[in-house]
């Protein structure tokens, strides 16, 4: 996922690569016919919040046995026994689980460094504001701010 992944060229959109191999070689034809494309494309990427047209994301699947069912002498793609297929699909949607938690924690660690912005900006401006009002010192807002925001306990997750 990210960086240099996915299908495409330059820094457009890239979305969904498939790579697919049976025994370690590729398969480079008839990707239209192949059981490992059908699954691919029956998985429903909404659930798991990627777009495979934008999301640049790149999917290798290596289908391994001593018998591989290929639709041809040629050994140019899979074919689509229902064993196989529904394997390759269950897969493809457990690693995109794990896609799926890792971007909810990137959107959740931006939403707090968000917060944590708003909260240094403006508890500063309250504290001055309210010691200037009660004619008192000005409290240190810095452990106010680590304790709202969260950022310490973020920091040691990450580490």
């Amino acid at each position: 996922y990210g960086g240099s992944a996915g299908a495409g060229s330059g820094s457009e959109n890239k979305g969904l690569e498939l790579l697919r191999f049976a025994n370690r070689a590729p398969l480079i034809f008839n990707q239209g016919g192949c059981a490992v494309t059908s699954a691919a494309r029956d998985i429903d990427w909404r659930r798991y919040n990627v777009n495979p047209e934008k999301t640049p994301i790149t999917l290798f699947i290596n289908v391994v046995s001593v018998h591989v069912p290929y639709t041809s002498a040629g050994k140019q793609s899979v074919a689509e026994e229902p064993e196989i297929y529904e394997e390759i699909r269950q897969a493809i949607m457990e690693s995109t689980r794990n896609l799926k938690s890792f971007l909810r924690r990137k959107i959740k660690r931006r939403e707090r460094k968000e917060r944590a912005g708003i909260f240094e900006k403006y508890i500063p401006i309250i504290a001055r504001r309210a010691a200037a009002l009660t004619d008192k010192k000005v409290p240190d807002a810095e452990p106010l701010i680590k304790e709202i925001t969260g950022v310490d306990d973020a920091k040691e997750k990450e580490d």
